[in-house]
């Protein structure tokens, strides 16, 4: 992994270089949401549904080579809230909601590549951006447990469909402050390992997730 990354990063500088594109390192912090749910449905008048909603915190480093924003980011969730509905006959047998206790945790690394397209707004630069995120989890637990041990058999390593923008503001000639936001659509939302879905089931997952950063051109 840590291969991976330098090998990155070293592409971002020299493919910059060639280009003579301007390139920026910088640090970013950031949270959001991170939503989870599965439905079970027979009909339309009996099914089951489960949800997840994690509060996120964000940290971590980019590379900004104008056109083109990789980052990485250690991100962690603060807050789980889980909420279920059972429908039988057309009505509501039994819901309810759960706050994770104390002994939950969930760290996850988060790798994004960007495409974006900047154009000037007087001295702010605006961007739309799109790309794919790679979240790798680094552990979950509930009450201690561990991935290692109860929760092997699930695939909990997710990619993402990124779609955002930002606003980049001048501090200095060669300093910018960055605020971005961005919807990350899941697109392998099932969390069990080898697992064909039914028909009657259906997985959905997304994050919304927010970003101030600073960076410096070199």
């Amino acid at each position: 992994m840590r291969r991976i990354m330098f090998l990155s990063l070293m592409i971002f500088l020299a493919t910059g270089g060639f280009c003579q594109i301007d390139i920026s390192l910088g640090i970013q912090v950031g949270g959001g949401v991170n939503s989870s749910s599965i439905k079970n449905e027979i009909d339309a008048d009996n099914y089951s549904a489960f949800s997840n909603t994690d509060t996120l915190f964000s940290a971590g480093a980019f590379v900004d080579a104008v056109y083109v924003r990789f980052s990485i980011s250690y991100t962690m969730s603060l807050e789980r809230t889980s909420r279920y509905r059972i429908v039988s006959g057309g009505e509501e047998s039994e819901s309810g909601t759960i706050e994770s206790d104390i002994g939950y945790s969930w760290t996850m690394l988060d790798i994004t590549l960007l495409g974006k397209y900047p154009f000037p707004l007087g001295s702010i630069t605006l961007w739309p951006a799109a790309g794919i995120l790679y979240s790798f989890t680094i552990e979950q637990d509930f009450d201690g447990d561990g991935i290692g041990e109860d929760l092997s058999d699930m695939a909990l390593n997710d990619f993402y469909l990124s779609a955002g923008c930002g606003a980049d503001i001048p501090l200095m000639s060669d300093i910018l402050i960055t605020f971005s936001a961005f919807f990350n659509l899941n697109l392998t939302p099932a969390t069990l390992a080898d697992y064909d879905v039914p028909d009657e089931q259906t997985w959905f997952g997304y994050q919304f997730i927010a970003f101030m950063s600073v960076g410096f051109k070199i």
